[in-house]
């Protein structure tokens, strides 16, 4: 991916290149081949063209693009990068929903299965219900639906603060950011609630409620839960 300044960007990498051959990019390899595999398929289900899935096939086939996407979820728990928890859901939904091949698909399963273990204590709706598209018996769907209860319909940002609480108790490990954060996560209703790139780990947050979010991240996983079924329309 190119910048305006004609030089790549930090993390805009899927080259076998640099991906497969470039130590220091290890970390990006699975989330990274995840994403151009994610790509290639929509495209191709997408225009029809073919060479969307030629490159498809020989990324898996020559350089192993399938094999890295097992370990799409690389750091953990020393450190736990939610905003490539974010990008990696966005990219494993629209492949699981177009790939048919049941060898392919066995692998999906496993790679996602590993990166929802890590999140398992989390009851973030939107990555349970993904992942709940190709393991629902897996995935505890019924905690991705009480999220979405929690989750405050005023995504104004009002100040929320936690840290004096007697009863949350403090990782002795702070964020990949040096934050202090919690050992488990409180609900929706009771931190600053943001997007899902953000640490739910942290107790304190938000502001003096001038600051209005987005409803997408509410919006996403309650249409996403209804159109798979796993949310029943309102009586």
């Amino acid at each position: 991916m190119i910048d305006w300044d004609g030089e790549r960007t930090r993390w805009g990498l899927w080259n076998p290149e640099l991906l497969n051959d470039a130590p220091e990019h290890y970390l990006e390899t699975g989330l990274n081949s995840l994403q151009m595999l994610s790509f290639l398929k929509v495209a191709y289900h997408i225009t029809g063209d073919a060479k969307f899935k030629e490159h498809f096939d020989t990324l898996i086939v020559e350089h192993g693009y399938l094999d890295n996407v097992l370990l799409e979820k690389k750091v953990f728990p020393d450190e736990n990068n939610h905003s490539d928890n974010q990008l990696g859901f966005v990219a494993w939904y629209p492949w699981l929903q177009l790939e048919k091949d049941p060898n392919v698909r066995l692998a999906m399963q496993k790679a996602v299965r590993r990166h929802y273990r890590t999140l398992a204590r989390d009851k973030s709706s939107f990555f349970f219900l993904v992942a709940a598209t190709i393991d629902p018996d897996y995935v505890n769907i019924e905690d991705a639906i009480e999220n979405l209860r929690e989750i405050p319909t005023d995504r104004r940002q009002w100040k929320q603060d936690n840290s004096h609480r007697a009863d949350v108790m403090f990782d002795p490990h702070v964020d990949r950011f040096g934050k202090k954060q919690l050992m488990d996560v409180l609900t929706a209703d009771e931190r600053c609630f943001a997007k899902w790139n953000s640490n739910l780990y942290i107790p304190d947050g938000g502001g003096d409620g001038r600051d209005e979010d987005d409803g997408a991240a509410y919006l996403l996983p309650y249409w996403l839960a209804r159109y798979h079924g796993f949310l029943a329309a309102p009586q």
